[in-house]
């Protein structure tokens, strides 16, 4: 059976990281993140495996998994997303929990299928199979509305997994509800609002909101200089106020920098540290 889910208020200094944040396959990355003089000294206690290709991570011979298994890291999965285009979607995840199931995941990331249909039979196949539904966690993307992909984790007993770098892209605002069923955040920067899923570190949200700012300003008529630069102060920095929305409303939610660059997560790291400094102060 899968490892039941721990309570997840994790401390703000441990973080979770992708399993790719350095040149090298999976295995690599895990043995660089598992070494105490860097990834473990920022915090760094758990690795989100990125099994973002059906048949290449079924491919992963047992070794990888046993070896996984015996470094000092904790795991959750992030399911393939090529899942819509599989013919047994269900069969893929469930042979890689099977497969897994040495690392003790506590959680299992998955995006929206085109057809809910879908995504209720792995459900079903997943509580059949002695797992619990609740760590199974349904992540917003840009291609659903948000209130639909709530709707359906409620509707199915699904976690929640927000991601702030969808939510930029698409406008969209999480409500209690959402924030309630949060498991996990997603933290990264997108590389521009409106366009594009490339992820940046944290710190880019300060340049994402400035970059806001003089778009908006850009729409204002009749502004002289002066006005304009006092304005250009007083303008809500949307990208920094909805990460720290999330990180507030949703305490209980593992922290995951989902950056894919080790220089990355460190900035990111800084930027969370600062924000809680801040908070604290």
């Amino acid at each position: 059976m899968m490892h039941a889910p721990e309570p997840i208020a994790a401390p703000a200094s441990s973080v979770a990281v992708p399993s790719w944040v350095l040149p090298g396959d999976m295995l690599e990355n895990c043995r660089f993140l598992a070494r105490d003089d860097a990834p473990r000294a920022w915090g760094v206690t758990e690795v989100g495996l990125c099994l973002f290709e059906s048949a290449a991570c079924l491919e992963y011979p047992a070794a990888v998994w046993e070896e996984l298994a015996a470094l000092p890291l904790g795991y959750h999965l992030h399911l393939p997303l090529d899942l819509d285009h599989q013919p047994d979607p269900t069969g893929v995840c469930l042979q890689l929990m099977d497969r897994a199931r040495p690392l003790r995941p506590w959680a299992c990331v998955v995006h929206p299928f085109e057809e809910p249909a879908r995504l209720r039979d792995l459900v079903a196949a997943w509580s059949a199979a002695g797992w619990p539904t609740a760590a199974l966690l349904l992540e917003n993307i840009p291609a659903v509305r948000l209130e639909s992909v709530v709707s359906l984790a409620y509707e199915l007993g699904m976690g929640l997994c927000l991601d702030l770098g969808h939510l930029l892209l698409t406008g969209e605002q999480p409500d209690a509800a959402a924030l309630a069923r949060c498991r996990m955040l997603h933290l990264s920067c997108p590389e521009q609002r409106g366009r594009g899923h490339r992820h940046l570190p944290l710190d880019r949200l300060d340049q994402l909101d400035r970059l806001d700012r003089l778009d908006q300003l850009d729409r204002l008529d009749r502004l002289d200089r002066l006005d304009r630069l006092d304005r250009l102060g007083r303008l809500d920095p949307a990208g920094t106020r909805l990460a720290r929305a999330l990180l507030d409303g949703a305490p209980q939610a593992r922290r995951m920098v989902e950056v894919f660059d080790w220089d990355g997560v460190v900035s990111s790291i800084r930027w969370l540290q600062a924000a809680e400094a801040r908070k604290a102060g």
